[in-house]
């Protein structure tokens, strides 16, 4: 009978088995920061319109940029804008949420009844709250081009990304790449992101616990000009350190034996 093969393991993260050593390393993955902050800097005139009109009447703007997926947490994040307005009502007419969610798998039953809900949501708070001169949510289902959204990422003081479970989510470093370093918005990140063991400066919250969500909003949008500063600093050296360029060098020399 042939002996069953023996593996061995190091602290290192290698594994020997039958003269073979297999690495497992881990590799998070960046993006072109100085892509999308160009990109943002240049904002379509529609974009910058829109900036200057809600600078205007003193509008702040919370954005969401995701796949209609059901585990991008999308309905939970519409529940917890409105727990905010209900309790902190002082950002009743102060702040406004931009959700862009691109169409995905529409042939698909359950992502279908995401999309209900999506616009039952956003009509029932819609309802309750606009004015002539206030829409509390705005709701996008369709692709939007990459230079709009590095512009409408940068337009936005508070970035909400807070899916259920994902792998990275690199709208959270877009987010952070496209800010203006002087006035930069706050981050809001679930835990479940993959993203939020490299991004701990932002805000990171269970998207499960919808008061938790609302309240972390109400912080970001009162957050002072320093801290925001100092948060945003620290998660740009992060994001600019650990890019698609190091990404790919890292992964490269590692294949390579050189690491």
């Amino acid at each position: 009978m042939q002996a069953a093969n023996s593996t061995t393991f190091d602290i290192n993260g290698s594994a020997e088995m039958n003269g073979r050593t297999v690495l497992s390393r881990c590799f998070p993955i960046g993006i072109d920061v100085d892509s999308i902050a160009r990109m943002a800097n240049e904002a379509a005139e529609d974009v910058q319109i829109d900036s200057m009109r809600r600078q205007i009447l003193g509008l702040k703007q919370i954005i969401g940029v995701d796949r209609l997926d059901y585990s991008k947490g999308l309905p939970g994040r519409m529940q917890a804008f409105a727990r905010l307005l209900e309790r902190h009502p002082e950002h009743e007419r102060a702040a406004t949420y931009l959700q862009i969610a691109s169409p995905t798998r529409e042939e698909v039953s359950a992502y279908a009844d995401i999309r209900a809900q999506l616009e039952a949501t956003a009509g029932a708070v819609n309802g309750r709250y606009a004015d002539l001169a206030w829409t509390p949510i705005r709701y996008i289902h369709r692709a939007v081009s990459r230079s709009r959204l590095a512009g409408l990422l940068r337009a936005s003081q508070v970035g909400l990304v807070t899916p259920l479970r994902d792998g990275m989510n690199l709208v959270a470093k877009e987010y952070i790449a496209a800010q203006d370093e002087a006035d930069p918005g706050v981050l809001i990140l679930s835990r479940f992101a993959g993203a939020a063991e490299e991004l701990a400066e932002s805000l990171i919250v269970n998207p499960y616990a919808v008061d938790e969500v609302a309240d972390a909003i109400a912080k970001a949008l009162a957050m002072p000009l320093e801290e925001r500063i100092a948060r945003h600093s620290a998660l740009l050296k992060r994001i600019r350190r650990n890019d698609a360029a190091e990404w790919r060098r890292s992964f490269l020399a590692t294949l390579a034996g050189e690491n």
